[in-house]
Formats: structure tokens, C-alpha cells, sequence
């Protein structure tokens, strides 16, 4: 059954939590294979962005051309891009790109590992044979103090392509926005829309990729309770998993704030349910405009009504559908 827990929320639960800096966890990261001498030199003899390596080794897509230079420049104008090509997306971006920029920080140090990636592949050993390929942290996103740290020698470092330095930044933007909104508490979406946004696809092909990332395969986290809430002024919903409801409910209004326009989060939007293990129910949602069914599947009513409309989000500006026009939960057929 779902139930409204805001009129019930423990004021003792709120305070014994801690402090939030414009996020909702710590310590996520950005990721390189660094080819690292091993003949008395520790230096980095050749690197690539886990995100851009994977789109063009694992999946087999063209990358855009590297022009070099400065990598600000470079990812100036990807976004440029987006902005024309998708701007749906761009505008669910802005305010992440925002903060990446603003709390961008270069530090003369190693950043330890963060652990919250799979990777499938790596560089073949005879591609670095003066040394041996390893998983290296060039970025790390602290949310608890708002700093994107940066490892400044990887930065400035000419074996690094400034278009994987570009494409770091869109990561860390784009991992913040999934973290956000889908709940999710590793890479892998982040790295493979990077990974998209970087290649030579045709646009619309680019978006379906991307609606299959998010849409198509859910993150279902080990969980007990599940809780969303909506932005009612973007039809956009946002998800939490947690070990208990007031937790949930929490992370939910937090990741809502997080928006570009935190105004239209509507506090008696926030619904909750309890997840039940092997249970499998799904939910359609239909754009009014479009008429196009979106489908969606959970563990439980409120799961699949959520998928169903991030189906509906994501997918329906790539038929010329407004988002808008994403039916409410309560007007969706499920069973």
C-alpha cells in the first residue's frame, strides 16, 4: 500500500542525519586506464578516459575528432551541441554542468579509489609495453565538502587526449544527474551516456541509445523501501532507495531540490512502498500527445509507475512529444 509519511517524519531522524552539500553521497569518481611505466619511472605514459574507451572498444562507435588543445574548448562546445541537438536532456544537465564547473578543484595529489564502476574491458597489456595498465581515479566527486578534485598532473598531463579531459567533465555532470534522479550508486549509466554523447551517432540514435540506458534497463538497487516525488513544474520524477522510509523520504526531497528548477518540487507529491522481493509488476504510461505506450516494470506498483514514466520522459522528445504530456501516476495502467 502506498502511503504519505511527511505528516509522521521523525524530527530526531532529520537531525541525526548528516549534513547535505547540494547532494546526496560522497566520493564518486572518474576513472582512467593509465598506462604506468614500470622500468624505474611510476610515470603515466598514456591514458584514456574509461567512458570515451569503452564507446569506441566495447561498443564499437566512432568518437568525434580530437582537435587537441585546450579541453575547456573542446567541451564548450560538446555542450553547445547538446544544447541544439537535445535540449531535454541539456536542460536536465545545466545545473549539474553548473556545479562541476563551479566546484571544479585541482589538487597535487593521487586520488584514492572510489570502487563504484564495473568495467568489462581493459587495454590490451602489449598497448603499454613499458608498464602495466591500471584503473586510476583522475576525478573524485565530494559531495560532503561540494568538490569535484581533479588530479592536476593527470590534467595537464599530454599523454591524457583533451578530449577525454572534456569528456570527464560531462561524466561527473551526467554521474551527479543519475545519482539524482535515478538513484543509482556506480557508473556504468554515466560512463555509457558519456560514452554517447561523444560519438559520431546520429542524433536520434543517440537519444534511443540513451532512452534504452535509463529506461530500458531500471536501477534496482537491494533495498526495503522505495519513494518519489515530483517536480511538477518539469513533469520530471525523481526516485530514493533506502533501508527505511523516513530515510527515503529524505534522499527524495533532497534529490528533487537538486533540480534546475527546485520551485516546482511538490512536497505532497511524495509517495512511498514498501519493495517486495521476487514480486514483478509493470505499469503503462501513455503520452497524450504522442499516444505512444511507454513500459515499465518493478518490484512493486510504485517502481513500475516510476520507470514507466522516466520510459515516457526520456523517450517522448525523441518522437517530438513534450514531456509534459507524461501521464500522473494515478493515470496509468498496471498490473
Amino acid at each position: 500500500m502506498k502511503q504519505f509519511t511527511l505528516a509522521v517524519f521523525s524530527l530526531l531522524t532529520f537531525f541525526m542525519l548528516p549534513a547535505y552539500g547540494g547532494g546526496d553521497s560522497i566520493g564518486h569518481g572518474g576513472v582512467i586506464w593509465a598506462c604506468i611505466g614500470t622500468q624505474g619511472s611510476r610515470e603515466v605514459l598514456a591514458g584514456r578516459l574509461t567512458d570515451t574507451y569503452e564507446a569506441e572498444k566495447q561498443y564499437q562507435s566512432t568518437l568525434i575528432p580530437d582537435p587537441g588543445g585546450d579541453p575547456m574548448l573542446i567541451y564548450a562546445a560538446r555542450k553547445a551541441w547538446l544544447e541544439r541537438e537535445i535540449p531535454e536532456l541539456y536542460l536536465s544537465l545545466k545545473s549539474r554542468f553548473e556545479y562541476v564547473e563551479q566546484h571544479r578543484t585541482f589538487v597535487d595529489a593521487e586520488l584514492l579509489p572510489t570502487n563504484d564502476y564495473n568495467n568489462a574491458i581493459k587495454p590490451e597489456a602489449a598497448t603499454c609495453p613499458q608498464g602495466e595498465w591500471r584503473a586510476v581515479n583522475i576525478a573524485n566527486f565530494r559531495e560532503d565538502d561540494q568538490r569535484v578534485l581533479i588530479r592536476e598532473s593527470l590534467w595537464k598531463s599530454a599523454k591524457i587526449p583533451a578530449l577525454d579531459k572534456a569528456a570527464l567533465l560531462f561524466h561527473e555532470a551526467i554521474y551527479y544527474w543519475t545519482r539524482s534522479a535515478f538513484g543509482t550508486v556506480n557508473s556504468d549509466k554515466a560512463r555509457r551516456i558519456t560514452g554517447l554523447l561523444f560519438t559520431v551517432k546520429p542524433t536520434a540514435e543517440v537519444k534511443d541509445e540513451i532512452q534504452k540506458v535509463l529506461g530500458a534497463n531500471p536501477y534496482r538497487p537491494d533495498a526495503k523501501v522505495i519513494c518519489v516525488m515530483k517536480n511538477v513544474a518539469r513533469n520530471q520524477m525523481y526516485v530514493a532507495f533506502d533501508q527505511d522510509m523516513d530515510s527515503a523520504v529524505i534522499t527524495v526531497r533532497m534529490r528533487c531540490q537538486d533540480d534546475v528548477d527546485p520551485l516546482g518540487c511538490d512536497v505532497n507529491s511524495v509517495e512511498c512502498e514498501e519493495i517486495a522481493p521476487g514480486v514483478q509488476r509493470q505499469c503503462l504510461a501513455e503520452n497524450k500527445m504522442s499516444r505512444r505506450l511507454y513500459l515499465g516494470r518493478g518490484r512493486n506498483v510504485l517502481e513500475a509507475q516510476f520507470n514507466a514514466h522516466m520510459s515516457c520522459y526520456i523517450g517522448s522528445p525523441a518522437v517530438g512529444a513534450s514531456v509534459q504530456h507524461c501521464p500522473d501516476l494515478v493515470f496509468m495502467k498496471c498490473k
